[in-house]
C-alpha cells in the first residue's frame, strides 16, 4: 500500500453516547466505557462501509469472550451443547489451553539444530519430579509434536512419566552424545545404580508413545533400570542406522 500523506494523528475522546463518525484514520476514545474506535474512511476510499470500527481493548466486550471457552460438542453454533447444570460452564483460554502439555512450552525446538535436552529435562521435572510430584493433577501427558529433539545428554525420565509423540520417524529423539538417548530416574533425581535410595520413588508407571530414540554411537535407545510397569508402544530405537521395535 504506497504512503499517500503523512500527517498528525487526530483523535477525540468523550463519552460513548458522543462518539461521531470519525475522520478517516481518527482515533475516538470512550472514556466511559474504556473503549477505542477508528474511522473507516468513505467507500470511495475504498473502505466497506462509513461507520467507526472498534480496535480490540480490554474494555471492548469481545475481549474477554476472546479469553474463555465454552465447550459446544462437534455441531458446534448449529446445535450447542449445554455443559453446566444450568447453562454453559466457562472456562479461561489459559486453563483450556494448559489441558495439553507440549514440550514447546519449556522451549524445546523439534529442529535438528537447538540443542533441547535442558528444555526436555525440564519439563519432565516440573511435570513429575519437582515439589508437586506429589499431586496428580501436574502428571499430565507431555506432548512431543513431530520434528527431530537433538540432545547430547541422556535425558532422565521419572515415575509416573508419559510422553506421547506423533509416530516412528515423526517424533525422534536423536542423541549426539556417548550415551543412552534416555535412562529412567526414581522422584529424587537418581540413575542407574543408586536408583530407590533415601526412600524415593523407583521408576514405575511410565508410559511412553509415538516416539523414536535415535542414537548416533553405539550406546542404546532407552536404558530401563530399576523400574516396573513401563508401557512403549508404536515406538522405535535406532542404534548407528540399525531399527528395534519397542512395540511392547
Amino acid at each position: 500500500m504506497p504512503i499517500v500523506q503523512i500527517s498528525r494523528i487526530q483523535h477525540r475522546r468523550g463519552k460513548a453516547t458522543d462518539l461521531p463518525q470519525l475522520a478517516a484514520g481518527e482515533l475516538g476514545w470512550s472514556v466511559d466505557t474504556q473503549r477505542l474506535y477508528i474511522g473507516n474512511g468513505t467507500v470511495a476510499d475504498g473502505a466497506p462501509a462509513v461507520r467507526n470500527t472498534e480496535i480490540v481493548t480490554s474494555g471492548s466486550p469481545s475481549f474477554s469472550g476472546a479469553l474463555s471457552y465454552v465447550y459446544k460438542g462437534y455441531l458446534g453454533d448449529a446445535t450447542p451443547i449445554v455443559t453446566g447444570a444450568s447453562g454453559d460452564f466457562t472456562r479461561t483460554l489459559q486453563a483450556t489451553l494448559d489441558d495439553h502439555v507440549s514440550v514447546k512450552a519449556f522451549g524445546a525446538k523439534g529442529d535438528n539444530s537447538t540443542a533441547d535436552v535442558l528444555a526436555i529435562q525440564r519439563a519432565l521435572d516440573e511435570l513429575y519430579k519437582d515439589t508437586d510430584k506429589d499431586d496428580t493433577r501436574a502428571r499430565r501427558v507431555l506432548f512431543f509434536p513431530a520434528g527431530t529433539y537433538r540432545i547430547n545428554a541422556s535425558i532422565k525420565i521419572p515415575p509416573y512419566a508419559h510422553l506421547v509423540g506423533e509416530g516412528p520417524e515423526k517424533t525422534v529423539i536423536r542423541n549426539t552424545g556417548s550415551n543412552a538417548v534416555a535412562v529412567t530416574m526414581d522422584d529424587e533425581g537418581n540413575v542407574y545404580g543408586n536408583i530407590g535410595g533415601s526412600g524415593a520413588t523407583t521408576p514405575t508407571q511410565i508410559q511412553i508413545e509415538g516416539i523414536t530414540f535415535k542414537n548416533t554411537v553405539a550406546h542404546p535407545g532407552v536404558s530401563i533400570d530399576s523400574a516396573t510397569k513401563l508401557y512403549f508402544n508404536n515406538c522405535f530405537a535406532l542404534f548407528t542406522n540399525s531399527f528395534q521395535s519397542m512395540s511392547v
